[in-house]
């Protein structure tokens, strides 16, 4: 006899907002002829999945991963700007120890090398007037380091009562792409210079060969 296609048309679907719903069907015969039997079933919404994804507060640990994982030097302050946290890129990129370092004011840390009063500014009073601060460029000197040019991102993390408010403030160290930048607007300029001169001594030619 003619087999069955597992073809399945709905005709009708009842409730679409609810995560299960009846559909009313037909079957259709391989050969396009229409069956005349019907059926009646249960199907699932398609966004009725999300439901089953995992919450994350439920992974204390999260966080954690996530301040180890980033390869941009981040730190986690409290309102008296305290260190609590450090990811390893920070300790290790600007030469400061773990031990030295927890529990300790930013402008203590490294010696006094954090002392820095554009950033302390930055923390102190510009963070406070809103929730986040966006490319804050600050230059300074370090004993180890020598000049470096950094872009500072920082964020209030608002906490539930009683829990203290904290501040995320992530580091990127851009010396290296400025001073590459530096550079090629000097050769430009020397380009520049160098065409001028040529120009002129071309005209100054062309009117030596006029005379």
């Amino acid at each position: 006899g003619t087999r069955l296609a597992r073809q399945v048309i709905c005709s009708q679907v009842r409730s679409w907002e609810a995560s299960e719903f009846p559909v009313e069907a037909r079957i259709v015969r391989s050969g396009g002829k229409k069956g005349t039997g019907s059926g009646r079933g249960m199907a699932r919404h398609p966004t009725d999945d999300n439901e089953n994804l995992p919450k994350l507060d439920e992974y204390p640990g999260l966080s954690e991963a996530m301040l180890d994982t980033v390869q941009l030097p981040l730190l986690v302050l409290n309102g008296g700007l305290r260190l609590i946290r450090a990811n390893a890129v920070f300790f290790s990129h600007f030469k400061v120890s773990t031990d030295d370092s927890i529990g300790r004011r930013l402008p203590e840390l490294g010696n006094g090398q954090w002392n820095i009063p554009d950033l302390l500014h930055l923390l102190e009073n510009v963070l406070p007037q809103g929730e986040a601060v966006e490319n804050y460029r600050v230059e300074h000197d370090f004993p180890t380091l020598g000049l470096r040019i950094m872009h500072l991102n920082a964020r209030r993390i608002i906490a539930e009562a009683p829990q203290p408010d904290l501040i995320l403030l992530g580091i990127s160290d851009v010396t290296e792409v400025e001073e590459a930048r530096f550079e090629l607007e000097g050769q430009h300029e020397y380009l520049d210079k160098l065409v001028n001169s040529l120009r002129e001594c071309l005209i100054a030619l062309c009117w030596d060969l006029r005379v």
